[in-house]
């Protein structure tokens, strides 16, 4: 596992938050060799042992992870955290049977463990006479469980309820919403919007041939979370030519880091005509600089899927001319239900309420109308509902925007082994399927301050054009 030295008298107390840190910074090597002395003075301990897993993991080897996690459950098989850790990395590989005996085992030695059932609950959905679930209704009464701990029941009992009683499922997720923290400002992402109105409002020179031969080039997938960002991300990363940084924030901090640097404020709004060529070029080389730590292999493509560089794509556009851009359309009221329904680690303040949700919608869709005109070709609006109904088609005009051969392979997304850290990991290891279409419609009656806060039915079936429109390309 590691090539271990000869043991030492002595060390200091083991951090892993240090451990941690480097890995973050993406010094995975330098990581293994801090840990290699803890390992050899044995026997090691399971936060030594989690901390070299979690370097494995970082760095891609993914079996070599999970081989660790399985020595530590052979090791300390009463301890339900190694179980659930175990668990939790197969779930995010799309390994649900594994996940689910794991969280099992976990949640045996460990009855009533509140978040355990929770992923257990994600793995695979308990019956709404269920045990489980009748066990999660009882534990809303108690008065002693935290406030994360509430909102976690609610959403439980509201995937539980989804199918058989959407009312009371939809209530269930507005109440876990009510107990998350975190407020979201509508009028700054106005503002984000009228910076790209002003500074894109005419189309951006195309590419020269010399910046269409550069390599690595990247593909910036967008449009809102839950919209098949994931979907698409995974599909296109069975291409051998594909790599992927994820949800990186690169192009956000290398536009802050370029503007401090020449002294410009962040809502300037005609960068791309006041910054030097050679300033841009650095903002290229910065970027991908940035990103280095995210690739576990080299490519000549590079994905990135942050949905919130929908209104960084004027700036990509400027600091790389031969980027392509992708952004997903998914009905909004799917998507609506979807981040109301889903609970996110961090960020996404606007998921809290369905006014909020309303206003972030109509907010992506006013900064993808701003940049159309500027990025042209370069800007494919690409139908999730066609995606799904007719997947070769469209994949294959997808490869042909991204100037990308036809590999079969791309059209099986549940074969990929990458590792899918975003809510969409139990569809995605589902394969492609209609499943995500229309779920909006038994909640209607419920999701009406949402439709208001999009600009009522006449808003939404303009989308519903926009979307046909999109999938005839």
């Amino acid at each position: 596992m590691l090539h271990t030295p000869p043991p030492q008298a002595s060390l200091p107390p083991f951090s892993a938050a240090f451990v941690q840190s480097m890995i973050q910074n993406g010094q995975y090597e330098q990581a293994l060799r801090h840990l290699q002395p803890y390992v050899a003075t044995g026997p090691p301990t399971p936060e030594v042992l989690d901390a070299v897993s979690g370097c494995y993991w970082a760095m891609g080897q993914t079996t070599r992870a999970l081989e660790v996690l399985s020595a530590m459950a052979e090791l300390w098989p009463e301890n339900p955290a190694i179980w659930a850790k175990r668990a939790a990395r197969h779930l995010t590989l799309g390994h649900k049977p594994e996940a689910k005996a794991g969280f099992q085992r976990a949640l045996a030695l460990q009855p009533g463990h509140l978040p355990i059932l929770f992923a257990l609950n994600q793995v695979e959905r308990f019956a709404p006479d269920s045990a489980e679930a009748r066990q999660m209704e009882t534990r809303l009464c108690d008065s002693d469980i935290s406030a994360a701990d509430r909102a976690g029941l609610h959403n439980a009992l509201g995937r539980i309820l989804a199918a058989s009683a959407p009312a009371q499922a939809l209530a269930h997720f507005v109440s876990s919403k009510a107990l998350q923290s975190g407020d979201y400002d509508p009028a700054a992402t106005d503002r984000k919007v009228a910076i790209l109105q002003k500074a894109y409002a005419r189309p951006l020179p195309l590419p020269s041939a010399e910046a269409q031969a550069r390599s690595p080039r990247a593909v910036f997938i967008t449009g809102l979370p839950r919209s098949g960002t994931t979907l698409l991300e995974t599909m296109l990363t069975q291409h051998e030519a594909v790599a992927s940084v994820g949800e990186s924030p690169a192009l956000i901090q290398s536009r802050a880091s370029l503007l401090a640097a020449a002294g410009l404020s962040p809502d300037t709004s005609d960068m791309h005509e006041t910054l030097p060529a050679e300033l841009l070029a650095q903002g290229r080389a910065l970027y991908f600089q940035m990103n280095q730590s995210r690739l576990t292999q080299p490519a000549p493509v590079i994905i990135d899927k942050l949905p919130q560089n929908i209104f960084e794509l004027g700036w990509a556009a400027d600091i790389m001319p031969e980027a392509r851009f992708v952004f997903m359309l998914r009905h909004p009221l799917d998507v609506g239900l979807s981040l109301l329904s889903n609970t996110f680690h961090r960020g996404h303040y606007y998921a809290r309420r369905m006014e909020w949700i309303g206003h972030y919608i109509r907010a992506n869709y006013a900064a993808c109308d701003a940049l159309r005109s500027a990025l042209g070709p370069r800007l494919r609006l690409q139908s999730y509902r066609a995606l799904v109904e007719q997947p070769q088609s469209q994949l294959s005009a997808l490869l042909d925007h991204l100037s990308l051969d036809w590999q079969e392979a791309c059209l099986r997304p549940e074969d990929n082994d990458r590792e899918v850290r975003t809510a969409s990991i139990t569809q995605v290891c589902e394969g492609i399927n209609r499943s995500g279409l229309d779920k909006w419609r038994p909640f209607e009656p419920g999701l009406a301050p949402m439709i208001e806060a999009l600009g009522g039915w006449q808003w939404i079936r303009a989308w519903e054009q926009r979307d046909a429109e999109a999938a005839a390309q």
